[in-house]
């Protein structure tokens, strides 16, 4: 868990949380190394509940009652700002619903050989955005 203006870094993937907290990973979707993979999830997670969900304790450790399965799911305002290094080459990055179905395409920047990217819980309109496809073509 990355805190409010804090930074990670790793090998391939480094984020910087610009507001509020969260947790950020690249995951390859077709087998090869990050660096050479053609198509990435990326997954930038805040904090998210069922909407109607009740506790019984401050902590939120312990559900009281569930949430009928129709209810929305609400999520916590979370922006990173993320960086790959990656080999170079044309890209899209599209923001993901819960059900994988494609959003939007989300801007992406490349700077001396290094993909960035801005993840934001809210990035589209009416939606909680957790989850990211990367499509690169090499």
């Amino acid at each position: 868990m990355i805190p409010a203006g804090k930074s990670l870094a790793g090998d391939r993937l480094s984020a910087r949380s610009v507001k509020g907290f969260g947790v950020v990973s690249a995951i390859s979707l077709d087998g090869r190394d990050l660096a050479e993979s053609e198509r990435m999830l990326l997954l930038h997670l805040t904090d998210l509940r069922a909407e109607g969900v009740r506790y019984l304790s401050l902590e939120n450790k312990v559900i009281l009652a569930d949430a009928p399965r129709e209810n929305e799911i609400l999520g916590r305002r979370g922006v990173m700002e993320a960086e790959l290094a990656i080999v170079a080459g044309p890209c899209r990055l599209y923001a993901l619903d819960h059900s994988g179905t494609r959003l939007g395409e989300i801007p992406v920047r490349s700077t001396n050989g290094r993909l960035q990217v801005t993840l934001d819980t809210f990035a589209v309109p009416g939606n909680v955005v957790f989850a990211y496809e990367l499509v690169r073509s090499l």
